[in-house]
């Protein structure tokens, strides 16, 4: 006999038990737990129509930065349309097509009007700097997330596994580089997407703001990129490929929202068709499409269609 079949019934009889008792079926955990229920996550989102209170007083904001540093890149002579623009010293790759400003590096403050969790691929350097047409690399960031004052808004690329900061929280940003992704609709050019490509986190404040909101009825345009807007009508397209869906509003316009990558897997952000939607986030310029983004199920407001 094993010494440890011999431990064990010595335990056993230790005890006041035997073995078999030791051996039955495990106890019934019925009454262990409650029923429980099931539930949605609701993630809530404050929103209004007051503008903030940044910047202060007189003194620029992010609108005046980004008219001092945008767009990167030329559309109509196609030139340093893939550069990234830095600050003097900075020392990015030369295969960037590299553009040097003397207003980078900047420091600027906004609230965060989505929370960091977007999934992006952007374009990575072209093979050479004269290289005007697209690059054939690219880079993708999976954290990235907007910053807004009453002034205007950016997209910041960012890339980790924690996000260091949420939805209405201020952040304090030293923005060391910046670039463009320039769309075109069948030749057409219809806008840039302006992007905070690299930058510093220097300060946080956390529960600064509700996020503003424009509520919109027409088709998005270049002039909403980058700011919250909120759209409401009825579901009559949903493109699963690319989680995105087609709103109709009252007017009859067609605005797209766009579900995160994370948020697509859920059930409770699926609309389906005929669904009747309130949804409210960011403007991205992507695939040269205007679509609203949506990274919590807080940003939408779904009603079933009987």
């Amino acid at each position: 006999m094993s010494s440890l079949r011999l431990c064990i019934i010595a335990c056993c009889a230790g005890v006041g038990l035997t073995c078999a008792d030791v051996r039955e079926k495990p106890e019934d955990p019925t009454d262990w737990y409650g029923a429980g229920e099931s539930t949605w996550v609701e993630e809530p989102v404050s929103y209004t129509t007051d503008e903030y209170a940044l910047p202060a007083d007189s003194a620029d904001g992010i609108g005046d930065f980004a008219s001092q540093v945008f767009p990167v890149g030329d559309w109509e002579g196609e030139s340093d349309l893939w550069a990234i623009k830095y600050g003097p010293g900075e020392g990015f790759d030369a295969d960037c097509g590299v553009i040097e400003d003397s207003h980078l590096p900047a420091i600027i403050e906004g609230v965060v009007t989505l929370h960091p969790a977007w999934y992006i691929k952007s374009y990575g350097c072209a093979p050479d700097p004269d290289q005007y047409w697209t690059p054939d690399s690219e880079e993708k960031y999976y954290s990235s997330y907007f910053i807004e004052d009453r002034t205007g808004g950016l997209f910041v690329l960012f890339d980790s596994r924690v996000a260091p900061f949420s939805i209405g929280d201020k952040v304090t940003l030293r923005v060391r580089a910046v670039r463009s992704n320039h769309w075109d609709d069948g030749g057409d050019y219809i806008g840039s997407q302006d992007m905070i490509y690299a930058q510093d986190i220097i300060s946080v404040e956390r529960d600064f703001s509700a996020i503003h909101y424009e509520k919109v009825d027409e088709t998005l345009a270049a002039r909403h990129i980058n700011r919250v807007v909120r759209a409401e009508g009825t579901v009559v397209d949903i493109d699963e490929s690319f989680n995105n869906v087609t709103v109709q509003t009252a007017s009859g316009a067609e605005v797209v929202y766009s579900l995160g990558l994370d948020l697509g897997r859920r059930p409770s952000s699926k609309a389906e068709l005929g669904d009747q939607v309130v949804v409210t986030g960011p403007v991205l310029l992507s695939y040269d499409t205007f679509t609203i983004s949506v990274a919590q199920v807080g940003q939408l407001a779904i009603t079933t269609a009987d």
